[in-house]
């Protein structure tokens, strides 16, 4: 660089190291399937999740109705 003193040039080489890694890092697929599994698997927790939270209630009304009707009922000899 002409003209350019030390800090320039060092400031240039910097700005090349970094954007020739960023290049390289958004290039890298190594870690997208990891990434794709990590998401994939936390869709599947929260749905997982979700449905417990919701069959839980209605199993919780019908056993709750199961025994309000068995103790309702009487049973004769």
């Amino acid at each position: 660089m002409p003209g350019g003193g030390f800090y320039t040039r060092l400031g240039v080489n910097m700005i090349r190291k970094v954007t020739k890694g960023l290049r390289r890092f958004f290039r890298d697929e190594r870690g997208t399937a990891l990434m794709e599994y990590s998401i994939l698997l936390g869709m599947i927790v929260v749905a997982v999740i979700a449905i417990v939270v919701f069959a839980g209630d209605w199993v919780s009304a019908q056993w709750q109705a199961l025994s309000t009707g068995l103790s309702t009922t009487s049973i004769q000899p």
